[in-house]
């Protein structure tokens, strides 16, 4: 399946859960040619859909996820040709927005405390959602996070930084490769293919040699990038 049509798949999925959430689409007026556009979601917004996604099936939260409010964009030119008759325009913008970058700190600040939910669906959606906010005071969350005492949010922070692919954050990333854990070590490593981080080679190319099936395949494919 080509990527257009995974991301029209999972955007098809969590339109459903944004209507039960209530998240109402807005407009604004950065569109392209300066029309109106979809708004990215707001705190409100944000809390009523993490509610929903915590109430739904692991399998469609994963499915849902994948592109919230991340910036990316499915589109191909198709929009209005693969839709269904009834799904009208509001369905469209509610996608759309939910796509769209959040681009209020508040919105994003209330997802810290859901990189240690107990739900693996959501610490990934908040470690992605944090990272591509590219905001200096939303990173610091998941840098801080990055030394946390549990494997799992060092994990999810590590997934976040590597979305946000800001190369400061090498560093980091490159002593997390020496980390207790092997899914934190993982994560560092595919965070730094992401980061396409030449200095961190040689570290990866040792890491080939790793006991740990999950960071050898990481590793080669960090090779890959790097």
């Amino acid at each position: 399946m080509r990527p257009a049509h995974l991301a029209l798949a999972a955007a098809l999925v969590v339109a459903p859960l944004a209507a039960r959430s209530g998240m109402a689409p807005e407009r604004t007026g950065d569109g392209p040619g300066g029309e109106s556009g979809p708004r990215g979601m707001d705190s409100t917004a944000v809390a009523r859909l993490f509610t929903a996604l915590r109430a739904s099936d692991p399998m469609v939260c994963a499915m849902a996820t994948g592109f919230v409010g991340r910036g990316f964009s499915w589109s191909d030119g198709a929009e209005g040709i693969a839709a269904l008759r009834d799904e009208g325009a509001e369905g469209r913008l509610t996608r759309e927005r939910l796509q769209s970058r959040v681009g209020e700190a508040a919105a994003l600040r209330q997802l810290g405390p859901e990189l240690r939910s107990p739900n693996a669906c959501l610490r990934r959606t908040a470690a992605a959602m944090l990272g591509a906010s590219q905001q200096p005071e939303l990173l610091g969350m998941l840098r801080r996070a990055l030394s946390d005492d549990d494997g799992r949010v060092r994990e999810a922070a590590a997934l976040g930084l590597g979305v946000a692919e800001d190369t400061t954050d090498a560093p980091r990333l490159r002593a997390a490769l020496g980390d207790r854990d092997p899914d934190v070590v993982r994560l560092a490593i595919w965070a730094l293919g992401s980061l396409e981080d030449h200095a961190a080679a040689a570290d990866i190319v040792a890491l080939l040699r790793s006991p740990n099936p999950g960071i050898r395949r990481a590793a080669a494919w960090a090779l890959g990038r790097v």
